[in-house]
């Protein structure tokens, strides 16, 4: 994901406005590219990691069943 200062990304929810940028429009929008894979872990984990200007993204599932 290169790391553009223009990605903007607003939740809106109920008429309330939260605008984010950065870091953290960055991970909100790698979960958004990646809803399908995030929605069908049922258990699991993204761990979100900086340096500098990169990010990287880890993600683990957890399969519970035997």
């Amino acid at each position: 994901m290169r790391d553009d200062p223009r990605v903007r990304v607003e939740f809106c929810q109920e008429g309330e406005n939260w605008p984010t940028e950065g870091r953290a429009a960055r991970m909100i929008r790698w979960i958004c590219e990646h809803e399908e894979q995030v929605n069908a872990t049922r258990k699991g984990e993204v761990r979100f990691c900086f340096a500098g200007k990169s990010l990287s993204v880890h993600t683990t599932n957890v399969d519970d069943t035997i």
